[in-house]
């Protein structure tokens, strides 16, 4: 979920709240000594946007993400045994891309957006767990969004609140004569 301000129809800028739901199911380990782990991920981030382009059904922006959050990362040796948690990891992330949405109504957006995240964690003990966990969320995200223009919403709930309004003055006023 994410909250910001608009300045200007060109610049946005805000936070949000992210996580993945399901965890990331990933093999590691050696051939003899094989462990799976189970990589869950959540942060927060803030965000600058740069809108290139914004018409009545149209809108093309490019995000530039800067992230901080925690993973947690579970093992286990073989895939009977439940995963027991090893810890939990601070992570920066860094993410550019590239949003389009269509407005289906005034209010209301179908999108796409590709781009690419760089996660930054660097382990001098465990440099396994690093890898594991740069590999889990390095590279080309993609994603479909909806998204809701809070801003035109309340304009078009305002004017249907103001018709109605109008309707029963009017109404009124015939009714009196």
């Amino acid at each position: 979920m994410r909250l910001g301000l608009e300045f200007n129809q060109t610049l946005r800028f805000g936070f949000a709240l992210n996580y993945l739901n399901p965890a990331i199911h990933q093999q590691g380990g050696t051939e003899q000594n094989p462990l799976f782990h189970l990589i869950d991920f959540s942060y927060i981030n803030i965000f600058g946007e740069y809108i290139i382009l914004n018409n009545q059904r149209w809108e093309f922006s490019f995000p530039l993400i800067l992230d901080g959050g925690a993973t947690t990362v579970s093992s286990r040796s073989n895939e009977q045994d439940a995963f027991v948690s090893n810890r939990t990891v601070r992570l920066t992330v860094t993410q550019i891309s590239a949003v389009g949405y269509y407005k289906i109504w005034k209010w209301l957006g179908l999108g796409v957006s590709i781009g690419y995240r760089n996660v930054t964690y660097k382990d001098q003990n465990d440099p396994q767990l690093s890898e594991i966990v740069t590999t889990a969320f390095d590279g080309p995200p993609w994603a479909i969004k909806t998204k809701i223009y809070v801003g035109a919403l309340w304009r078009t709930l305002l004017k249907k609140k103001a018709r109605k309004k109008q309707k029963t003055i009017d109404r009124g006023t015939i009714d009196s004569q």
